[in-house]
């Protein structure tokens, strides 16, 4: 593919920026535009959208945080208590089911 070409992966926007036929020649877009706006992301950093919508790259939906803060606004550990319980007793139910599904089939 032609270096400029931008496809999607995984739900993301990627832009082929070199040909050296590895990971390097693809950069996701949203950082690309933040880097574009505020200089390379800080080590330990991420950039995340405002509003979830990944296919949304604009500038002001980008935010920079640290890898330690996306990591709690993506565990259960932001929800109140009694669904965190709720969580991980569907997780123990889907387990058992997976066990009892390959019990089956050994």
């Amino acid at each position: 593919m032609p270096i400029g070409k931008v496809v999607m992966s995984r739900g993301y926007s990627k832009k082929k920026i070199a040909n050296n036929r590895d990971d390097s020649d693809w950069k996701l877009v949203h950082v690309l535009v933040w880097e574009a706006a505020h200089g390379p992301v800080p080590a330990g950093h991420v950039i995340i959208f405002k509003d979830h919508d990944r296919r949304n790259v604009a500038l002001d939906n980008l935010a920079c945080i640290s890898r330690a803060d996306n990591m709690r606004l993506n565990s259960i550990q932001r929800y109140p208590d009694e669904l965190k319980r709720t969580i991980r007793a569907v997780a123990k139910l889907r387990k058992k089911i997976q066990d009892k599904q390959h019990e089956k089939q050994d």
